[in-house]
């Protein structure tokens, strides 16, 4: 059903709130620099079996309150609606982290899901660069307003701060954000010493005081 890697069995920081098992699907048409699962860009001949899938969550249905499907990028996935059917079925809360790439798709799934974490990747005229894909915040764009406006589920809309984006990138994005209606916002390190990442912090809190640094 799904393309699936591996499986993280216990995440408490994947699902705010809430002990999940993390699905890594594979394949993604996006190239950020910054990816820390290059190795899911591109699907792999081998992939677990849904129904092993399934029996690995059975085991441990006590110790889990969710599921994350992740990537790559879930959005990919042709089958990403039967497999979340599959799991509510079976009374999962269900997530997505997600870039957003496909509205169309997202619309068709978004009504099953219980939480929603999108990634934005950087302020509008950076988009393409950080993505390595042109025109690829088209889609993200109505993603976006499509969780603001409804409200049907929690969401969390969080940037990573990549070697790309500056402080002024950040300010602008917070801004655009801001405009769009969001009021929290998530800042992912990565690996990367020579970051000030408190400077960050503080311009996008300045913007959408509700700003944390993961």
């Amino acid at each position: 059903m799904l393309s699936i890697a591996s499986i993280n069995p216990f995440s408490t920081v994947d699902y705010p709130g809430k002990i999940a098992a993390v699905l890594y699907t594979q394949g993604c048409s996006w190239d950020c620099g910054y990816c820390h699962n290059k190795s899911l860009r591109r699907p792999r001949r081998t992939k677990m079996d849904w129904e092993d899938v399934l029996k690995y969550l059975r085991i441990r249905r006590r110790f889990i309150d969710a599921v994350i499907i992740t990537g790559g990028e879930p959005l990919n996935q042709k089958h990403l609606k039967a497999a979340i059917t599959s799991l509510k079925e079976r009374d999962y809360n269900v997530g997505i982290h997600t870039n957003g790439m496909d509205y169309e798709k997202f619309t068709d799934i978004v009504g099953m899901l219980d939480w929603v974490g999108l990634d934005i990747k950087a302020p509008k005229n950076k988009y393409d660069m950080v993505t390595g894909i042109e025109n690829s915040y088209h889609d993200v764009h109505h993603v976006l307003k499509y969780l603001v406006k409804h409200k049907t589920m929690d969401y969390e809309i969080r940037t990573t701060l990549a070697r790309d984006l500056n402080r002024d990138d950040i300010i602008n994005l917070a801004t655009e954000l801001k405009q769009g209606g969001v009021k929290s916002l998530v800042l992912q390190r990565v690996t990367d010493v020579t970051r000030n990442y408190n400077s960050m912090l503080t311009a996008a809190q300045s913007i959408i005081s509700n700003t944390f640094l993961r």
